[in-house]
C-alpha cells in the first residue's frame, strides 16, 4: 500500500490530480497477482526442463562459428576428431587463420598433416566473394561445397566466403579418401577459450604482438607456445616462446630474445592445467 500510494503522497497540496486512489490501489493488487502467477508458471516451466530425462539426453546443437573475417587469438574456433588414420597434435590460434597439426595414428613420429581454417576472404589466394579454390569437385563436407585443390588435398568452404584445407605430408595412394575422412571430421563450435601455462610482458617485443597460440593436443614435447609477430599474415619473422614438457623454456628466433626471456613467467606445477590462466599478456 505504502509503494502504491507514495507516488500520490509527493504531489503538492495545492496540486489537483484526477487519480481515483481507490482505483489505484485495486489495479496493484491485481497486477501484483499477475505477476505472481506468471513468477509460478516460470518456475514450474523451469522445474520441468530440469528434470526432464528426455530433455538432458537431448543436448542443443553447438552453434557454427560466424563466417567472421577475424578470429580471436584467445579462442579455438575447431575441434579434430581422430579420422583417416590421422589424430589432432597441436592447435594454434591465429587472427586470419587458425592451424591444427596432424600425427598419423599408427606412428606419430611419421609425417602427417595440418587442417588450416581460414576466417572469411583470409584464404591466401583468395580474390574476393565468390572465389573457389581453383581445382576440380569435390564430394562435399557436411554438406558444404568442396574442392580437390591444385594446392593441397582437400578444401571446403565451412562458412559463406570462408575455407579451410587439409593437407597430408605422407603420399599414400587413398590420400584423397584419408584427406576427405578428416574433413568430415573438423567440428566447428562457438570457440573454446584457451588457457596457457605461461605469460609474458608485451612490453619487451616492441613492435611485435602475439599472432598466435600452440596448445598441444596429446603428450608431447611440446605443452605450449605464444607467437609474436609484426604482422597476422604467415611467414612473417615470429618469436616463439615455448614451454616443453620437462619444464624447459626457450625463446627463438629475431629480436629482443633475451629480453623476452625475462620477462617470460611460467606458473606454478604447469602439468597442472587448473593452473593455467586465459590472457598470456601481462
Amino acid at each position: 500500500m505504502t509503494d502504491l500510494l507514495a507516488p500520490l503522497r509527493d504531489l503538492a497540496p495545492q496540486e489537483r490530480t484526477t487519480v481515483d486512489i481507490g482505483r489505484a490501489i485495486r489495479t496493484g493488487k491485481r497486477r501484483k497477482r499477475t505477476r505472481t502467477g506468471l513468477a509460478a508458471l516460470a518456475a514450474a516451466v523451469l522445474t520441468v526442463l530440469t528434470l526432464s530425462p528426455a530433455l538432458l539426453k537431448t543436448p542443443a546443437p553447438i552453434p557454427e562459428p560466424a563466417g567472421a573475417t577475424e578470429f580471436d587469438l584467445l579462442r579455438q574456433v575447431v575441434r579434430v576428431v581422430t579420422a583417416g588414420g590421422y589424430t589432432p597434435n597441436v592447435y594454434q590460434t591465429g587472427r586470419y587463420q587458425q592451424i591444427v597439426t596432424l600425427s598419423r595414428t599408427d606412428d606419430p613420429a611419421l609425417p602427417g598433416g595440418t587442417v588450416t581454417v581460414f576466417a572469411r576472404g583470409r584464404h591466401f589466394e583468395q580474390t574476393g566473394p565468390g572465389w573457389v579454390p581453383p581445382g576440380t569437385p569435390a564430394p562435399d563436407v557436411h554438406g558444404r561445397r568442396a574442392v580437390w585443390p591444385d594446392h593441397g588435398d582437400l578444401a571446403w568452404e565451412w562458412s559463406p566466403g570462408a575455407w579451410a584445407v587439409v593437407v597430408l605430408d605422407d603420399g599414400r595412394p587413398d590420400e584423397r579418401d584419408r584427406a576427405h575422412r578428416v574433413a568430415q571430421s573438423v567440428l566447428f563450435g562457438a570457440g573454446t577459450p584457451v588457457r596457457v601455462p605461461l605469460t609474458v610482458d608485451g612490453s619487451t617485443f616492441g613492435r611485435m604482438k602475439l599472432v598466435g597460440v600452440r596448445i598441444a593436443a596429446r603428450p608431447g614435447p611440446e605443452i605450449a607456445a605464444l607467437v609474436f609477430a609484426d604482422s597476422d599474415l604467415l611467414g612473417r619473422p615470429e618469436i616463439t616462446a615455448t614451454l616443453h614438457d620437462d619444464h624447459r623454456l626457450t625463446i627463438e628466433g629475431p629480436g629482443p630474445v633475451s629480453a623476452v626471456t625475462s620477462s617470460v613467467r611460467v606458473v606454478d606445477d604447469p602439468a597442472n592445467r587448473e593452473n593455467w590462466v586465459p590472457d598470456p599478456v601481462r
